[in-house]
């Protein structure tokens, strides 16, 4: 019998500024909770100033993923939809046929989908509604608010605004 993981991600972020109409950077951290065969095995965090909720969400399933040396059923909720879509409904996959031309967070999608390739076949990506309550979600929730709550925390050097992606100058 394969072993069955849930992987439970909450990224958390101190808001400081918008850098365009569609993100807003800031203190960010990530919390992950990993439960396998119904048994909180690990826990990880991280965070970064100045940068976004979604990088932190996409750096999160990555680390995760990392941390998985066995074949099992995989399971990962997070509340963010839109990485939720890019998994699932073949966006990454889109982006990386056109070289992820003109993407934002292009660095940590290609990292993603190196971690996730080998992978894909075993791994489920679901709402957090469905476990919000659940004492690991809340865990990863906590340790996320713990993080992204720092003071000095290092900076991500590669984050680049959306309107740094489009300059022609």
């Amino acid at each position: 019998m394969p072993h069955q993981i849930n992987i439970y991600i909450y990224g958390s972020c101190h808001f400081s500024e918008s850098v365009s109409d569609n993100d807003i950077a800031g203190n960010v951290g990530y919390g992950i909770v990993i439960n396998i065969n119904g048994k909180r095995e690990k826990e990880l965090s991280g965070g970064y100033a100045q940068t976004t909720n979604a990088r932190m969400d996409i750096m999160a399933i990555t680390e995760a993923l990392k941390q998985i040396d066995t074949q099992a059923e995989i399971t990962v909720y997070l509340s963010n939809g839109y990485i939720i879509d890019t998994l699932t409904k073949g966006w990454l996959q889109n982006w990386k046929l056109s070289g992820f031309h003109k993407k934002k967070h292009a660095d940590l999608w290609k990292l993603l989908d190196n971690v996730l390739s080998p992978i894909a076949s075993y791994i489920t990506f679901a709402h957090s509604k469905t476990v919000q309550y659940h004492p690991d979600f809340k865990h990863a929730e906590h340790l996320a608010k713990n993080i992204s709550g720092k003071l000095n925390l290092p900076l991500d050097k590669n984050y680049k605004s959306e309107l740094a992606l489009f300059d022609i100058f």
